[in-house]
């Protein structure tokens, strides 16, 4: 487990480097908790920066999942839970095929009502505002 402190968005590199250096090796799927507002959308944004993305990075919260091309055979999931109300949405969508390959990352913001469907190792990622600026990330893998 790691506990971060972050004062700025510029100091988000900080946690995308201890989860490149710490879990993507055990696991690309990314689970984020925090309130609206929290930056989950910004952490995404900046970690497909890291990841060699250049191009705008959208929340889904209307498209549910965005995808993005890092490379000809590695691309990244983005999805915004927040709307879904039933499981069953996420059968129509076919959300479990979006874990297909290996070299793809996922991220989930408002995971909860998909945790029946997300198998282990995932890292999962609490973010907590402290102020305006001020967040907590606690960063953990799950393997079982």
């Amino acid at each position: 487990m790691h506990k971060l402190k972050i004062k700025s968005v510029d100091e988000l590199d900080k946690v995308i480097d201890i989860i490149k250096q710490f879990y993507f090796e055990q696991s690309k799927v990314i689970l984020l908790n925090g309130d609206l507002g929290s930056g989950k959308t910004t952490f995404t944004q900046r970690l497909l920066k890291n990841l060699g993305y250049i191009e705008p990075v959208d929340s889904p919260t209307y498209t549910i999942v965005n995808e993005y091309q890092l490379n000809h055979h590695i691309k990244v999931f983005h999805f915004d839970l927040y709307r879904i109300k039933h499981k069953e949405e996420l059968y129509e969508i076919g959300f479990e095929e979006y874990f297909a390959g290996k070299d793809n990352y996922t991220i989930i913001e408002w995971p909860t009502i998909a945790m029946d469907l997300i198998e282990p190792p995932y890292i999962n990622i609490n973010i907590a505002v402290m102020d305006n600026e001020t967040r907590n990330f606690d960063v953990t893998l799950q393997i079982d």
